[in-house]
């Protein structure tokens, strides 16, 4: 077999003598050793880089909202963190029956993972002291569907606009029917006739609960709908209070969400400590199925399929 001629080439003078360069003739090139090694070298680190796939069809979601989202998309991820707890706490839209476990929210099982290779990552901001590890995996991409200072409801928009992006899919179609969903909603809530302000909170225990405050992705859809909320701190997403502090919220109607261990919500809307409260003892009280707060439009869709209802069972007499 033909071997490719060497030249030696002498340079400045290095220590106590002349360095040498062996040089490779290939191809009518003249091409140095060292450039042949460093160009092998950059080879290896692309093949080692995750590849980016033009279009990710193997997609893990290490957030609820983040995997709500993509299914909406019509692309569920082949893997979420605790999909059974999704199933009790997103519940809507419905994981595949084969949908693969990936650990824990914010600890999610970097090996499984890898055993998946996916072709695509979606964490939010919360988990981004994961990404260097995760994008050793796969390309992994920051999309938060929350954020301060942002109406909730246009955020919800553009983080579908985002993984939709990410998916090389289409998310207006989403929004659209989001749009129409909206719609339908006000004209249900406003034949229903007016609650007055209303209390969305979701119980902890028989003493504590979760009050949704008005930078809430479900206050600002109570909002987009017509709906008054109840007094709150602005700029904040919730806040967790003590049932004495309840006798703030009297006139309002209270949205129970059963967020808590199933029936918490139902039970102590039933119980003594809460009877003291005039929407309790009026009536202007109803007990919602579980949403998640923080599922992007596919929690406010929820809502808004879940409010009309909810309110005939709290209307004033």
């Amino acid at each position: 077999m033909h071997q490719p001629a060497q030249l030696r080439v002498r340079t400045r003078p290095h220590g106590d003598g002349d360095a040498e360069i062996p040089l490779v003739r290939s191809c009518g090139l003249l091409v140095s050793r060292r450039a042949v090694l460093a160009a092998g070298a950059a080879a290896i680190a692309l093949a080692e880089r995750p590849a980016r796939a033009s279009s990710p069809g193997r997609v893990v979601a290490l957030d609820w909202g983040l995997a709500a989202t993509a299914t909406n998309l019509g692309r569920p991820p082949i893997s979420v963190p605790a999909p059974d707890w999704y199933r009790r706490q997103m519940v809507d839209p419905a994981l595949p029956a084969g949908t693969i476990d990936a650990g824990l929210l914010f600890t999610p099982n970097m090996e499984v993972i890898f055993d998946l290779k996916p072709d695509l990552i979606l964490i939010t901001s919360g988990l981004r002291v994961a990404q260097s590890s995760l994008g050793r995996i796969a390309r992994t991409e920051v999309v938060d569907l929350a954020k301060p200072g942002r109406n909730a409801l246009d955020q919800a928009r553009q983080g579908a606009r985002e993984v939709a992006a990410l998916l090389e899919v289409d998310a207006e179609p989403v929004i659209s029917r989001f749009a129409t969903a909206v719609e339908g909603a006000a004209e249900a809530v406003l034949a229903v006739g007016d609650p007055g302000p209303v209390l969305l909170a979701s119980p902890i225990d028989d003493r504590h609960l979760t009050v949704f405050q008005p930078a809430s992705l479900l206050v600002a859809t109570l909002e987009a709908v017509g709906l008054r909320s109840a007094p709150g701190k602005s700029g904040q997403e919730f806040k967790i209070v003590g049932i004495e502090t309840l006798d703030a919220f009297s006139g309002c109607t209270a949205l129970l969400i059963d967020n808590g261990a199933p029936g918490l919500a139902a039970r102590v809307s039933r119980s003594r400590l809460w009877s003291a409260f005039d929407f309790v003892r009026d009536g202007r009280i109803a007990v919602l199925p579980p949403i998640l707060g923080s599922g992007g439009l596919a929690s406010a869709d929820r809502l808004l399929g879940l409010l009309p209802d909810a309110l005939k069972a709290a209307r004033r007499d």
